[in-house]
């Protein structure tokens, strides 16, 4: 597609790209459901630890929990789009076009655009 800009009359050259996404509300979905899991996960190891079986499973799973519920499971909230009717989203990532939502629905794009 050719647009002319600006008052020099440049030309510019761009291709719409419509963004990868999935199902917001199963992306959502999942995310709440690995989010309590690793709440349960968090509490066997802390208990684990506390009667001194398995001290390394215990460790591992408290850390890997940890990690889930307060680095992974926020960003991927961060993925979650909401479109209303008549409305566009155009999302970069790291400074560069990744592509355009269009249309109304619950979306889940990578988080970092």
């Amino acid at each position: 597609m050719v647009e002319t800009l600006g008052r020099e009359g440049k030309q510019m050259h761009y291709e719409e790209v419509k963004a990868k996404y999935k199902s917001g509300m199963g992306m959502l979905l999942l995310n709440v459901l690995l989010m309590l899991a690793s709440i349960g996960g968090f509490i066997w190891g802390i208990i684990m630890i506390e009667e001194g079986t398995r001290m390394t499973l215990g460790i591992v799973m408290v850390v890997v929990s940890a990690t889930y519920l307060f680095v992974v499971g926020p960003i991927l909230f961060a993925g979650l789009k909401v479109l209303k009717p008549n409305e566009a989203l155009v999302l970069t990532l790291f400074g560069k076009y990744y592509g355009t939502l269009k249309g109304a629905g619950f979306f889940f794009v990578n988080p970092f655009a």
